[in-house]
Formats: C-alpha cells, structure tokens, sequence
C-alpha cells in the first residue's frame, strides 16, 4: 500500500475509536430530565393508566373528555387513554 493508503486506513481508525469511546462516554454520563407526559393507574384495574397531559402548550389547551362506549369496547383491553 502506498502512503495515501495508509493515511486513509489511520484515519479511519481514528474517527472509528474517537466515534465509539463518545458513544462509551455518553452512555455513562446521560442524565435524564423530568418526564414530559405522565400516568397514573386506573383504580381497581392494573393493566390500564390513565395519561396526564398537560392543560397548556404554547398557545393550545387540553380538555380531557371521556372515552366513549365504542372506543372501549372496540380496542383491546390494555389500551390507555
């Protein structure tokens, strides 16, 4: 191989090592935030949760309304709204 070759292959290795120790690195030192969406469980039922969202986002409001007859009876039991 010629010495461009080699350069190249150096290179390579270097930015493959440098990629993967940064990967290591991160994964050690994440640190995660409060979470955005939250849920409490159904009372007397373990599979379902209900999900708080939030009332406000940036100019929208949410209004939380009962999920109808046909929407329960129709999706499967683990479903949560």
């Amino acid at each position: 191989m010629n010495k461009q070759k080699w350069i190249l292959l150096i290179v390579v290795l270097g930015l493959i090592g440098t990629t993967g120790t940064g990967l290591g690195w991160m994964k050690k030192n994440q640190r995660l935030g409060k979470p955005g969406v939250t849920n409490t469980p159904y009372p007397g039922d373990p599979v379902r949760v209900h999900v708080d969202l939030p009332e406000h986002v940036l100019d929208y409001t949410s209004e939380e309304l009962e999920p109808d007859s046909t929407t329960t009876n129709t999706l499967p039991r683990d479903t949560s709204f």
